[in-house]
């Protein structure tokens, strides 16, 4: 059984980029996205979407324009805290200059990494999981 939903966003660059925050609590990058705060039983895609918009607009600082937000794919993990964990992942594109938009993260780290090279950073377990797909992206 799923403990915890998340949606989250992939955010690409025309430079085969990705755009992670550093969360500085567990030492390792991540995409933005957060908790799925409705019930199991109310969980659609409607909801998933809403969820990885807000969390977008909260964590990452700088965007001007969210241009689309498409549905990729769920991985299933185990977060930091043990408990098992489903992520979702959009495809988002933005326009603006973007930096880390909480005290989460630390913003000289949060930044544009090329996708190629992902696997030479500390990566969160959702991320390590989905590398091989993202490389197939870009």
């Amino acid at each position: 059984m799923v403990e915890v939903v998340l949606s989250g966003n992939l955010i690409f660059n025309d430079k085969q980029e990705i755009f992670l925050l550093f969360r500085k609590e567990h030492q390792f990058y991540e995409t933005p996205g957060g908790t799925v705060e409705e019930v199991q039983e109310k969980i659609n895609s409607k909801v998933l979407r809403a969820t990885a918009r807000r969390e977008l607009l909260e964590e990452v600082a700088g965007i001007e324009k969210i241009i689309s937000m498409k549905y990729f794919t769920s991985v299933d993990f185990f977060i930091p805290d043990g408990r098992s964990a489903r992520a979702h992942k959009f495809i988002t594109k933005v326009i603006g200059d973007l930096s880390a938009g909480e005290n989460l993260f630390d913003k000289e780290k949060s930044k544009w990494l090329k996708v190629a090279e992902l696997g030479k950073y500390p990566l969160s377990p959702d991320l390590k999981i989905l590398l091989p797909k993202l490389k197939n992206l870009v």
